[in-house]
């Protein structure tokens, strides 16, 4: 983030062949630390946090998402729920 960022909701976007979302902070003293962990594509988790995250500059949040591939075809980014796609919704100010 370029300034201090207070987050106090996530939740994820994945595709049917997605089997786990992780999201982990990135810099400062909490690096890789998991903050959000959601393994349905369909129903994500969504979590609010008391009390919220607190991003100094500089530092952020990163996405881990595993899928697996059970089509016998290559799968590539897209907008179909065949295709895959990873995205971090969340609320902050």
């Amino acid at each position: 983030v370029s300034q201090t960022t207070t987050v106090f909701m996530l939740t994820s976007h994945m595709h049917a062949l997605g089997t786990k979302f992780q999201i982990k902070i990135v810099g400062g003293a909490r690096d890789g630390e998991l903050v959000y962990e959601s393994s349905d594509w369909a129903h994500p988790q969504t979590l609010t946090f008391t009390p919220p995250i607190v991003l100094q500059k500089g530092q952020g949040l990163k996405s881990v998402i595993t899928w697996s591939n059970t089509t016998g075809h290559t799968v590539t980014f897209g907008l179909q729920s065949t295709d895959e796609m990873g995205i971090i919704f969340g609320y902050f100010y």
